[in-house]
């Protein structure tokens, strides 16, 4: 075990320039929810979309979601 952790400690710096720092994550969680806010205003706006159930809206605003990430 000890030789496995000096092993990767001695190569754990290939692997830091794929870590985020906390200001990327938070830029990143922003571009993440500004596409669906803005689907979600037009949907609002569309007489059908009222007449769909919270589920189906849930489902919709997910599966647009999946396709951000």
């Amino acid at each position: 075990m000890e030789k496995y952790l000096e092993e990767f400690h001695r190569h754990k710096d290939v692997l830091s320039r794929f870590r985020t720092t906390k200001s990327t994550k938070r830029v990143s969680e922003a571009l993440k929810k500004q596409p669906t806010l803005n689907n979600l205003e037009g949907w609002e706006n569309d007489p059908a979309w009222n007449s769909v159930s919270a589920a189906a809206k849930r489902r919709h605003v997910d599966e647009d979601k999946m396709q951000i990430e």
